[in-house]
């Protein structure tokens, strides 16, 4: 049952058998797609096959929480080019539809830091968006390492990931 907003999808409702497992491994199979977050209420009973009369049910209850959030693109970043404004798209997975993605680190391959203006997500919408921008006036020959992290928030849930890719800026 649904006792707090949880939604069932149709023809997803949990069970033993689904699997192609037996019902009597007693393993509870529910697809992850087939579940929104909520709280849920499950009652299993149990037969006894030698007594008809014999039987046990339990409710448990379970909350349904949105898959932590995950930064999935691949390092490198595409290369920037020096005199041409910089954008690329950082992808992630999980979460619920609220993220706010930042640069949280950005250095010199060598571990030195950069005195000039780092890539970001401070144009308009891309801290919610997760398009990194770094303006063409800004922009300096160099090979760089960038560290991104992108903070979720769910129904009062947080969930944050960091990574950190490696960015060469190339001369015209």
């Amino acid at each position: 049952s649904e006792p707090d907003g949880g939604k069932i999808l149709a023809g997803a409702a949990p069970c033993f058998t689904c699997t192609g497992g037996s019902a009597e491994a007693g393993v509870l199979f529910w697809s992850a797609d087939k579940i929104e977050k909520g709280n849920y209420l499950i009652t299993i009973r149990v037969r006894s096959d030698d007594d008809d009369d014999s039987e046990d049910v339990v409710t448990f209850n379970l909350e349904a929480k949105p898959q932590n959030i995950e930064i999935t693109t691949l390092n490198p970043l595409p290369n920037a080019s020096v005199g041409v404004d910089y954008t690329t798209a950082i992808s992630s997975t999980g979460g619920g539809p609220t993220s706010t993605w930042k640069v949280t680190s950005f250095t010199e391959e060598n571990g030195g830091a950069f005195g000039g203006v780092k890539p970001s997500f401070d144009a308009p919408g891309n801290a919610s968006t997760g398009i990194l921008g770094w303006p063409a006036g800004d922009i300096v020959a160099g090979r760089y390492r960038v560290t991104i992290e992108v903070e979720n928030f769910d129904d009062g849930l947080k969930t944050t990931d960091e990574k950190t890719f490696d960015l060469e800026a190339e001369s015209p």
